[in-house]
């Protein structure tokens, strides 16, 4: 990642009253375990089939890894919602579609995805409706994702007659395409929301995938940037820490440790 998170660990708490708790309903910051555990208080927990933890989140082959995160009523027909995740794609996984989230089947719900092709390079999401379908995608050969690091790619949605809006690495992204909705979101809540692969396990994400975030409302593009800055600001800091220390975590990933202050 290109930019300073804290360490991790199970047992840190929510920042409750901080605007990035508000609307939280999905916290997944990849915290090796048996499953992907779901740090908010929605318990939309992961099962994991076949990716497997590298150090630094979950590495798909770009098969058939997936992790399904069910299908929970905190999660079910957001009429207004935003994501972000955090990608590493290898240039050897050039070529394809790279499914990022997905809720159920494609084009019943929702879906963010990356593609790299040899000329066209876009980031897509797509948001069922009732009328008209919102879709946006990116400017092509706007940015190179693959083999270039971590990066954040994110989308809101804030509701009927609203477009979806992209983000890359905290910062909205050109439009080629940009679709307004029209009418009410289609319910979606007997479908599971899917994360690095597609319903039928057949577009796996070639590449790593670490922290990803759901809220039920927009988030302002201030609020993205931020989360950018620091993906664990949903998680309570300690008070106690001042100053900072850069040093390396496994897989690379860039963390802060906070030194305490002496007595």
């Amino acid at each position: 990642m290109n930019n300073i998170i804290l360490p991790r660990m199970f047992g840190q708490q929510l920042n409750l009253g901080h605007w990035s708790t508000d609307g939280l309903v999905g916290l997944w910051r990849f915290i090796e375990a048996g499953n992907l555990v779901d740090e908010s208080f929605s318990a939309n927990d992961g099962t994991i089939t076949e990716a497997i933890w590298s150090g630094a989140g979950l590495l798909f082959d770009g098969d058939d890894d997936t992790v399904n995160c069910g299908a929970g009523p905190s999660i079910a027909t957001l009429e207004n919602f935003s994501f972000t995740i955090w990608v590493n794609i290898p240039s050897s996984a050039n070529g394809k579609h790279h499914q990022l989230a997905l809720k159920g089947a494609g084009g019943l719900s929702w879906e963010l995805r990356y593609f790299h092709g040899a000329t066209n390079k876009f980031i897509r999401a797509f948001v069922n409706c009732a009328t008209t379908n919102a879709v946006s995608e990116s400017t092509y050969s706007e940015f190179i994702v693959v083999g270039n690091g971590w990066h954040q790619i994110g989308m809101s949605y804030a509701g009927p007659g609203s477009v979806i809006r992209l983000y890359l690495d905290g910062v909205e992204v050109t439009y080629q395409v940009q679709t307004a909705s029209v009418g009410a979101r289609v319910s979606d809540s007997t479908l599971n929301l899917f994360l690095g692969n597609n319903f039928a396990a057949n577009r796996a994400i070639g590449g790593t995938l670490n922290n990803a975030i759901l809220f039920n409302r927009t988030l302002a593009p201030s609020e993205v940037q931020q989360l950018y800055i620091n993906p664990d600001l949903p998680m309570q800091r300690n008070p106690a820490w001042w100053g900072t220390v850069q040093v390396a975590a496994p897989g690379g990933i860039p963390i802060l440790r906070r030194r305490r202050e002496c007595a």
